[in-house]
């Protein structure tokens, strides 16, 4: 069974165990390259998008 990465971008993930993706932390995919990113958690309250 391929991941995600591959049957969804055509881009091969790195094997990776679930703990090593904490909240914020993600794969981005653009032009068939693939990088590990963090981003920022807004702790509190709720976040609405700009209308």
């Amino acid at each position: 069974m391929p991941f995600d990465g591959d049957a969804v971008f055509k881009v091969p993930f790195p094997k990776a165990k679930r703990i090593a993706f904490p909240d914020g932390r993600g794969i981005f995919v653009q032009a068939g390259r693939q990088v590990t990113v963090q981003m920022p958690l807004i702790e509190g309250g709720s976040w609405q998008p700009d209308r």
